[in-house]
């Protein structure tokens, strides 16, 4: 009997939906899954863990890995690792990466560096961003315990995906390739434009280096006064490089830089020491 096309397609959506139902991250958001563990309802989470609910799972599961101090959780190796495999057996991202995590260092299971690469891999293209931050430090570095050797395609293929979450310390390590043309095509412009969304993000590391590329006219016009202003919102790092710009620059320029700061960092809620006119002193303070 020949089975209709119409019917197979349906029975190939339908399943579709069932994977995609089950393959999941829970936390997306670079940094999401520590912010959760760190300030979840223990108790809460143990019961809908025992129902189920793999998330809760994966949380409790990493919970009695490091102990949760301020709600009387204690590190139990057993149990983390029971709630672990409950969590990845739902194919969970999380539980995924954990017991990732397991396999590489042989905790309740054979060590495995294989399985450390599947698991960890199948994470982050679920979308986890850990796991995809793992694997691109790992292809760009080695990973001897893993015996991962460098690998630019693979290395690259992660730090893409891992900059597309949104994590401003992916994108800014990918302006860099894209700023010196390294494994991939140079692009300044598209370096900057990388650079700029990751300082935008609030990245201090990320707003010195976008300083340089306002300073130099890197992927964009030169402009002295932005220059000076990332310099001033990327913290302690880049006073000399302020000090030095600054003795190119007028005073009203300095002061309009200056001014664009301190607007900055009052509609982001996010304040510098600058701020207060305050300077690092030699022996850390700032007066």
């Amino acid at each position: 009997m020949t089975i209709p096309t119409r019917v197979l397609g349906l029975v190939a959506l339908v399943l579709a939906i069932a994977l995609n139902a089950r393959a999941e991250v829970a936390f997306p958001e670079p940094g999401g899954f520590m912010h959760a563990l760190y300030r979840q309802d223990f108790p809460a989470n143990l019961e809908a863990a025992r129902n189920g609910d793999a998330r809760a799972q994966i949380l409790v599961g990493v919970a009695y890995t490091i102990g949760l101090d301020r709600q009387d959780v204690p590190i139990d190796f057993p149990k983390a690792a029971k709630w672990i495999k409950k969590a990845a057996a739902q194919d969970l991202a999380e539980g995924l990466y954990a017991l990732g995590g397991m396999y590489a260092a042989g905790y309740t299971v054979e060590k495995s560096p294989e399985k450390w690469l599947e698991l960890t891999a199948e994470a982050g293209e679920q979308g986890f961003p850990k796991a995809q931050k793992e694997l691109f430090y790992a292809f760009r570095d080695g990973d001897e315990r893993n015996n991962i050797e460098p690998d630019d395609e693979k290395y690259l293929y992660w730090l893409r995906k891992y900059a597309q979450s949104g994590a401003s310390d992916g994108m800014s390590e990918l302006a860099g390739k894209y700023e010196h043309g390294h494994i991939v095509a140079k692009d300044e412009k598209k370096a900057f434009q990388l650079m700029k969304k990751a300082a935008e993000m609030d990245d201090l590391t990320a707003q010195g280096w976008l300083g340089d590329y306002y300073a130099q006219g890197i992927g964009t016009e030169k402009d002295l006064v932005k220059a000076y202003m990332m310099y001033d919102l990327g913290g302690t790092g880049d006073i000399e490089k302020k000090e030095a710009l600054a003795e190119k620059m007028t005073d009203e320029q300095v002061q309009e830089a200056i001014a664009r700061s301190r607007r900055w960092q009052e509609e982001h809620n996010s304040v510098r020491p600058s701020y207060y006119g305050l300077k690092r002193q030699p022996d850390g303070s700032y007066r």
